[in-house]
């Protein structure tokens, strides 16, 4: 085995508030931390904890191929294992939840014989089922990415609700979206849900923001008003709930 030791982990999504001490304490004592947030905040929170923390967000610029920045942040994060430190790779939310960078790079730690461990964050799914007041022990749930639902066209029962991650990034393969392929998406995604739900059907756009001051954002609109919906209405951190039929 490797002296390097690769954490990742998740920061939940709200400042400070949704991350487990095991997690601050692995921030805190790495030799390098490397995160991946979006916004200055968050960020000079994850620096104050350790000093020694970079941003990946440079690795991800409009109209850039996803596997091209992923090269680029493996890249990083193999160096410092390779010089035996203890490196903490930092997610919002869950780190094993549609957070390729993180699965391909413990992968490749892995294959180098690095140590590895994941440590778990608070999840959209646990935000959403507790600000809709959902009990998952009451008919279930189904939750896909949006992409992966739309193209494979996954098979479930309508009688349990549905739970749909990421619709603003159906089928867009570059960082950076724009209207028109939002619209395309959601326009593809509306189809296939009219076949199993009357145009009708109440849907959720949920949206967890980052600071704890700030209010969820959950909007409701019907299932036949998804083609019409703009960025400003669903981001790259929408989440789409589907009530059950009946």
């Amino acid at each position: 085995m490797s002296s390097g030791r690769l954490t990742v982990t998740g920061l939940g999504y709200r400042l400070s508030a949704q991350i487990t001490p095991e997690a601050v304490s692995r921030l805190q004592g790495a030799d390098r931390v490397f995160h991946l947030v979006d916004d200055a905040i968050t960020a000079a929170w994850i620096s104050n904890l350790n000093p020694r923390a970079e941003a990946l967000a440079g690795c991800l610029r409009p109209g850039r191929p996803g596997h091209e920045a992923m090269v680029q942040m493996r890249g990083r994060i193999l160096g410092g294992l390779r010089e035996g430190h203890a490196v903490c790779l930092a997610f919002p939310g869950h780190p094993s939840i549609l957070v390729a960078p993180g699965r391909e790079i413990v992968t490749a730690a892995r294959a180098e014989r690095f140590g590895t461990d994941i440590l778990p964050g608070i999840s959209i799914l646990d935000c959403l089922v507790a600000d809709l007041r959902i009990d998952l022990g009451k008919g279930g749930l189904r939750l896909f990415e949006a992409t992966d639902f739309v193209v494979r066209r996954r098979e479930f029962d309508p009688s349990s609700p549905l739970v749909l991650l990421q619709p603003g990034m159906i089928g867009q393969w570059v960082y950076g979206s724009t209207n028109a392929a939002l619209a395309a998406g959601l326009e593809l995604l509306g189809e296939l849900l009219s076949r199993t739900f009357p145009s009708g059907h109440e849907v959720i756009l949920y949206h967890v923001p980052p600071y704890p001051v700030c209010e969820t954002r959950i909007r409701r609109v019907r299932l036949a008003e998804l083609a019409g919906l703009t960025g400003r209405d669903v981001t790259y951190g929408t989440t789409l709930f589907v009530p059950a039929r009946g």
